[in-house]
């Protein structure tokens, strides 16, 4: 045969002719025949071939699956032994070699390491650092002189990176940008300043996991423009800006109940009941909504004086000059010589207490007093307030 047993071209024995002979047919047709053959064999890939002898068979023949390669410092894709292959071990990758441009190599990783992103050598999707699991995979293009272009990463089990990520410990900073998925949960009680870096676009939801305090800045800048103090199972969603910089686009609503009750600056003998006595509450951020439903069925007093607000507020107000919470109450029982209007109020003054305010046209609004509802009276105040909580 023209091959011989490495796969080479070779004269069929015997074939070289002499100037002015006879060549003999034997041997013409028997090397004739022996081209034939060649020419109609797949030619194998240290020839140039495929080694296929269809579309499919071809395309399988140059899509091996290569040896493992160990993770390091420089992962050298060039030297992979196919196309397909597995990275092993934790160690940070910052280059993947140098290959020509055009080079296509799709890669599992075994391990949890990190694949560092640079602008100009290891282009990474989202502009940011990539923290592997096991079983991630990647497709990556040479862009040539050292230069790798990862077009695609995929999270096992995920057909994008919204899986749940690795939990993250609360710290000053942290780095919510190289999380492993765009859902994180943040555990412990330090207080956070900065999420770290990550690229223009990039969004990450949290969910806090215990009390803490984020404090509100330039690059971490919250809806409300103040810090916020989390609570168990808050979940918010930040948008990177780049440049370590943050912007909280939504948060989860919080809702509960609260019990509203009447109190008097100097109570004296004063004895209440109540037949209705509900309060709830919703707040998003630091915007805080809050109803009540007060009905007395008992109002009774001789000694008492002074103001008479209501107390149980369940988030105070935030100290904030001349930005007060005010609401809408339906009142009754109430009776104020020269005024028409009760309006409940947070200030900060008293943050926790919702002061009734009293209001008339040409009168100075002034707060309500016990005195202003007669003794052994059904006492109303039913009503809704808005206003920004401290944190």
């Amino acid at each position: 045969m023209p091959r011989g047993g490495g796969g080479t071209f070779q004269n069929v024995p015997g074939t070289t002719v002499s100037p002015n002979t006879t060549i003999q047919s034997a041997w013409a047709n028997a090397f004739s025949a022996d081209v034939e053959t060649t020419f109609n064999t797949a030619w194998p890939v240290s020839l140039g071939g495929t080694g296929g002898t269809s579309p499919v068979s071809s395309s399988d023949s140059l899509s091996t699956k290569g040896a493992n390669i160990a993770s390091a410092a420089t992962t050298d894709l060039s030297g992979a032994t196919g196309r397909f292959v597995h990275i092993t071990g934790t160690s940070t990758i910052t280059s993947f070699g140098t290959s020509a441009a055009g080079v296509e190599r799709s890669v599992v990783f075994d391990g949890i390491l990190t694949v560092t992103h640079n602008a100009t050598t290891l282009i990474l999707p989202g502009e940011s650092n990539i923290v592997t699991g096991a079983g991630d995979t990647a497709t990556l293009f040479s862009e040539g002189s050292g230069n790798w272009r990862m077009t695609s990463f995929i999270r096992a089990g995920s057909i994008n990176n919204d899986a749940k990520g690795v939990t993250i410990a609360s710290a000053a900073s942290i780095a919510l940008g190289t999380s492993t998925g765009n859902f994180v949960d943040i555990s412990g009680t330090t207080n956070i300043s900065s999420l770290g870096t990550a690229a223009v676009g990039v969004e990450k939801t949290i969910r806090f996991l215990g009390v803490l305090v984020l404090i509100n800045s330039a690059n971490l800048a919250l809806y409300s423009s103040l810090s916020l103090t989390t609570y168990n199972g808050l979940i918010m969603t930040f948008r990177s800006l780049g440049a370590g910089a943050w912007v909280e686009t939504s948060q989860t609503v919080n809702s509960g109940t609260w019990t509203p009750a009447i109190a008097i600056g100097t109570p004296g003998n004063i004895t209440i009941g109540y037949s209705v006595q509900t309060g709830g509450y919703t707040k998003v951020g630091r915007l805080v909504k809050l109803d009540f439903n007060l009905v007395t069925s008992t109002f009774t007093h001789t000694t008492a004086s002074g103001s008479l607000t209501i107390t149980g507020v369940p988030t105070p107000a935030a100290s904030i000059t001349n930005r007060n919470g005010y609401g809408s109450v339906v009142f009754q029982g109430v009776n104020k010589a020269a005024y028409s209007n009760v309006t409940p109020g947070v200030f900060a003054s008293s943050p926790s207490t919702i002061t009734m305010l009293c209001t008339a046209m040409g009168q100075n609004a002034t707060g309500l007093l016990v005195t202003d509802c007669p003794t052994g009276g059904t006492v109303v105040f039913q009503g809704t307030l808005t206003y920004e909580a401290a944190s």
